[in-house]
């Protein structure tokens, strides 16, 4: 017990040097960070799901009318306002229009079982729920105020709203204000709701777009669950560097039809290596993102072999350090995939 394991050159290597990783962060709230996007480039698309493209200027447009009546609501800064809804554009309509009232938007899947649900409502208090029909009627009653976006007075409520950006005063949202809460499984079998402030999602992103390159988020195929964290870095990235979100249901549908187009992609390894070993990816993958299990190195030879040219990333991260917390890139010819280091701001021991 005497001993030190460590030399002083190895302690400083592993507490100092492999965390070096300070980096500015973005002083903007996400809301912030979109709006000016969407002045930027307001004509770009933004959204493609099911036949229907949305441009920057609609999406932001559809977002401030939903902002606008929530905060009319009384919705606003640690507040939480639930999100039952269908991989559909009004899915990213009221993440959008939820952050850009200040509150933070929890993800609720109807298909979950209902002693879950009930769980989540009561444990996170949302100021309301906004969901359409089915969703809603799937779910356990909670007393949480329940809106249906698909409703025709509510819909002509909506329309009648400034379609202008909520002014500072009317959002009041701070960079240490929530930005979203996901339940993780939890270590104890209780579900447990992590809170992710603005400051720390806008950060990541800025992160991503800094590691990845901005043209890397171009066209990226957005397969993920809004209630895991992965949907953050397929869905706000895109959309705060001008790129474009295709919402597909699940990775599944991948191996259902033809998908065309696809700067990224980000996969789970097992269910990626299913859809490889049955031939049925049909898009030409340019970048594909590992996460969230071990990553054979079977998988990154077989998608080498598919797609020569692609960047491969391992990436890792619990739910409560921003979706990721440590990466990087593969390259051509290593024996095994590491996991690379740690992520800006982010250290790792």
């Amino acid at each position: 017990s005497d001993i030190e394991l460590l030399d002083e050159a190895e302690r400083r290597q592993v507490l100092i040097e492999w965390n070096a990783t300070e980096r500015p962060s973005p002083q903007a709230t996400l809301p912030e960070l979109f709006e000016a996007q969407a002045a930027r480039a307001p004509n770009a698309a933004a959204l493609f799901c099911d036949g229907e493209t949305l441009d920057y200027a609609e999406l932001n447009r559809r977002a401030n009318q939903l902002a606008h009546w929530l905060i009319g609501q009384g919705v606003g800064p640690e507040q939480r306002v639930a999100l039952a809804l269908p991989r559909r554009a009004e899915l990213l309509v009221a993440v959008l229009g939820v952050l850009k009232s200040g509150a933070a938007y929890l993800p609720l899947d109807p298909a979950y079982p209902a002693e879950r649900l009930a769980h989540m409502l009561a444990d996170a208090r949302p100021a309301c729920l906004l969901g359409l029909g089915d969703g809603i009627e799937a779910l356990p009653d909670s007393g949480v105020a329940c809106w249906r976006l698909d409703d025709a007075a509510l819909r002509q409520t909506l329309a009648a709203q400034p379609q202008s950006d909520p002014t500072p005063a009317q959002r009041r949202l701070r960079p240490e204000h929530p930005a979203y809460v996901i339940y993780t499984s939890g270590s104890s079998g209780q579900p447990k709701g992590v809170v992710i402030s603005q400051r720390s999602a806008a950060d990541f992103v800025d992160w991503a777009l800094a590691s990845f390159g901005a043209e890397t988020f171009a066209d990226v195929l957005a397969t993920t669950s809004l209630s895991f964290d992965v949907s953050v870095f397929e869905l706000l990235t895109p959309l705060l560097s001008g790129g474009r979100v295709r919402l597909l249901r699940d990775l599944l549908e991948l191996g259902e039809r033809p998908i065309s187009g696809g700067s990224l992609i980000s996969a789970v390894p097992s269910v990626f290596a299913q859809l490889l070993q049955h031939g049925a990816v049909s898009l030409e993958a340019k970048t594909v993102v590992f996460a969230g299990e071990a990553l054979p190195p079977e998988l990154v030879a077989a998608v080498r072999q598919r797609w020569p040219e692609c960047r491969v990333a391992n990436i890792y991260g619990p739910t409560e350090t921003t979706v990721y917390a440590i990466g990087g890139w593969l390259e051509a010819g290593e024996r095994a995939p590491t996991i690379g280091r740690p992520l800006g701001n982010t250290q790792t021991y």
